[in-house]
């Protein structure tokens, strides 16, 4: 079973109208470039608001979009995030650090170095170390990991205009948008503490 199917299966609450109250459960989703992590709210039996189903679908979207991605770059034997790495790292001749990355992928730095040991075994990335700090390091694109990239890119540019269908560019430009005005939200609702329970 899925991430999604799982968040599916107890934020629909299949069944959960049949169920005692206090063991209804609210599941709340974000994607993170590494999967989707579920956090868990225990809440009495509710009837869903209505923007229930437009997060059920949103969900449905970046599922799909993550399954594509991974096709797409399967056929260079990179990961999605592995890519993404790659990608953050062109326009910086002078490398960036590992905290910057984890930054801008959304991920934990012990995940980045994951992703950098294994770009670095095939040759596409490396570690150059900072001076008078011993401890830090940057990462830096190499030549074969920019000509990588060059390869990829017109491919992924034309394959990311067609993910929008029939969309058309000023309808996708509110899209991103209202998407941006729910990410914001997301992020508050992340912050506020959790419901006290009995």
């Amino acid at each position: 079973m899925s991430e999604l199917q799982r968040a599916e299966l107890e934020f629909g609450a299949p069944g959960c109208d049949r169920a005692p109250a206090h063991a209804c459960k609210i599941y709340w989703c974000h994607s993170n470039y590494s999967g989707v992590i579920i956090f868990q709210v225990k809440q009495p039996n509710t009837q869903p608001g209505p923007h229930y189903q437009a997060l059920i679908q949103l969900l449905r979207t970046a599922e799909a979009l993550w399954n594509a991605s991974r096709t797409f770059f399967a056929r260079w034997d990179l990961s999605p995030s592995q890519f993404n790495l790659l990608n953050l790292l062109t326009g910086h001749p002078d490398g960036r650090s590992q905290t910057d990355l984890s930054r801008e992928l959304i991920t934990h730095r012990s995940n980045v170095t994951g992703l950098v040991d294994r770009l670095e075994h095939r040759g596409l990335v490396a570690r150059r170390d900072v001076d008078n700090d011993r401890r830090a390091y940057r990462v830096v694109l190499t030549p074969a990991g920019a000509a990588l990239l060059r390869e990829i890119l017109p491919h992924y540019y034309r394959a990311a205009e067609q993910a929008w269908g029939d969309v058309s560019p000023k309808r996708a430009a509110r899209i991103v948008a209202d998407l941006d005005t729910v990410t914001q939200a997301a992020a508050r609702l992340a912050e506020q503490p959790l419901p006290q329970t009995k």
